[in-house]
């Protein structure tokens, strides 16, 4: 639910929600969470066609296929990363996961340890929205945010992430798609230009004490859900 919504009945909520009139009409378009028109002479709400329930406060989702859940590692969490498509024909996801601690017992690390623990991990799969699978570690803790960008001029990887929570930004090299990175390094000014501004608002961002939630960069639009 959004700030908006006026809890009219839905089928979702059973006889009602709590604490709210069920017989309720729309007055105006807020009432209809700014996802749908009212309808004043019906005081009924005509929602947009990602919107759904009478006040249009549920999102219309398309059916989740639970074998393409986009990258969920047996071990560690993880967060952010985009992916790009190779000349493999294969879907390259770089992303920031969680390394877990020798005391983890096997268990996956949670987020909270994003600003000393993250690192950014390399994971392959024939479909954007996943599986992934893991396939190597590309830049050790402290490492976050990853962004890649591939170069037009010679098509060579671009990896570019934070260090240490909130900087330095630093930059990492691939001219053979993924399988073999220069050391880490001040990135070269010429270099993804758009990719160090996005990067330095990150920074800034982790710098104020964000939460990885509301930093991280998103990975393909088909890809769903966090692990």
């Amino acid at each position: 639910m959004n700030g908006f919504s006026t809890g009219f009945k839905t089928s979702a909520c059973g006889a009602g929600c709590a604490g709210h009139n069920a017989t309720s009409k729309c007055k105006t378009d807020w009432d209809c969470s700014l996802a749908g028109t009212c309808t004043l002479s019906t005081g009924v709400c005509s929602c947009d066609a990602w919107a759904g329930g009478s006040d249009c406060s549920y999102l219309s989702f398309l059916p989740v296929d639970k074998e393409q859940m986009g990258y969920v590692d047996p071990q560690h969490s993880s967060w952010g990363g985009n992916a790009v498509l190779g000349s493999d024909k294969q879907y390259h996801l770089f992303m920031a996961e969680i390394a877990c601690t020798p005391d983890s017992k096997g268990s996956r690390c949670g987020l909270g340890g994003w600003g000393s623990h993250s690192q950014v991990a390399h994971a392959v799969s024939q479909h954007p929205a996943g599986p992934y699978k893991r396939k190597a570690l590309v830049a050790p803790p402290e490492h976050h945010n990853p962004t890649l960008k591939v170069s037009p001029v010679d098509g060579s990887w671009n990896l570019y992430s934070i260090m240490h929570g909130s900087g330095p930004i630093v930059w990492s090299g691939s001219t053979d798609e993924g399988k073999s990175w220069t050391n880490t390094s001040t990135p070269p000014r010429s270099l993804a230009p758009l990719a160090l501004s996005f990067l330095s608002s990150l920074a800034a961002l982790a710098a104020l004490g964000a939460r990885p939630t509301d930093a991280a960069s998103s990975p393909p639009s088909q890809r769903r859900g966090k692990s």
